[in-house]
């Protein structure tokens, strides 16, 4: 039997998951979102848990693309949640995202009102709605995670710290969207990890949890990674995004006081030094890869 269905094996967070599981001794089985194959991988399988990262997750392009956002991020999710009506599961993990609060002031709690302000984020809130309905109606085990930033070695060079990272190292100007004036929260993936094992575990059905840690300044952030490298600051100040949310100060007390959390293992300073390590490792392969993001249907 295997414990773990993980939807999104190959995604970032989720393959380091699968890693971490398989160290702790859970049997897993990645199941890839795309195409129509992983419908019949899930018929297949006889699992615990299932946890899905997989999603279209980056805001920007979800205004030219929405069509395909709604289908992945929802209409695929619809078909999973009728299919697992009748599955015997303990746990349903839905990977989701505090871009669904839109932007607050203050610290965010999970009972907030979901305000979506980006196609990406309506088809996230949108998923989130289908899924409480579900749980509500059918009794689908259903539990949310709404993490902050996730980084570490291996991740994707479009997001912030490694391509921050890979600017300083090509010695090119950084372009600091809107001046670094939002404010975010980041955690290293082993510690996301952690925090998503607890929920697949302990989490309560039909609740959603925030998993967070400081909240810091994107330009706090950008120069540390200017510190990690040793490096004289050195970007450009471009616009902001087009519905960028300037604050996301989630409030992680109902994830600590349900399940027991001491607070991220791995410091900022310590998450950004591995990446560096990792990118100088791996240095020639990554030296001329493209640092945007690039669509795939």
């Amino acid at each position: 039997m295997t414990d773990i269905a993980v939807i999104g094996a190959s995604s970032f967070t989720g393959k380091r998951f699968v890693e971490l599981m398989t160290e702790r001794g859970h049997r897993c089985e990645g199941i890839s979102f795309r195409g129509d194959g992983w419908f019949g991988d899930l018929q297949r399988l006889h699992y615990k848990y299932i946890v899905n990262f997989a999603a279209l997750n980056v805001v920007a392009p979800s205004w030219e693309l929405a069509s395909n956002y709604f289908h992945v991020n929802v209409t695929k999710i619809a078909v999973l949640a009728k299919f697992l009506r009748d599955q015997p599961i303990t746990k349903y993990v839905h990977i989701s995202t505090p871009e669904v609060y839109g932007s607050c002031g203050g610290k965010i709690t999970e009972d907030m009102n979901l305000r979506p302000s980006t196609p990406y984020a309506l088809s996230r809130a949108t998923a989130e709605d289908l899924l409480r309905m579900e749980f509500e109606r059918y009794g689908l085990p259903v539990v949310f995670t709404r993490a902050c930033n996730v980084y570490g070695p291996g991740q994707q060079l479009y997001r912030l710290i490694p391509k921050v990272l890979w600017h300083i190292k090509k010695g090119i100007p950084f372009p600091l969207e809107g001046g670094g004036t939002s404010q975010r929260a980041f955690l290293y993936v082993d510690d996301v990890c952690d925090a998503i094992e607890k929920v697949m575990v302990r989490g309560t059905s039909g609740e959603a949890y925030n998993i967070s840690s400081e909240l810091l300044k994107i330009s706090y952030v950008v120069h540390e990674c200017y510190i990690a490298c040793g490096e004289t600051r050195n970007f450009e100040q471009v616009p902001g995004r087009q519905g960028q949310d300037e604050q996301y100060w989630l409030d992680d007390t109902k994830f600590k006081r349900e399940l027991g959390d001491g607070g991220p293992k791995v410091s900022l300073e310590e998450g950004v030094a591995r990446v560096r390590d990792w990118m100088d490792l791996e240095w020639y392969a990554l030296k001329d890869a493209p640092t945007d993001y690039e669509f795939r249907p």
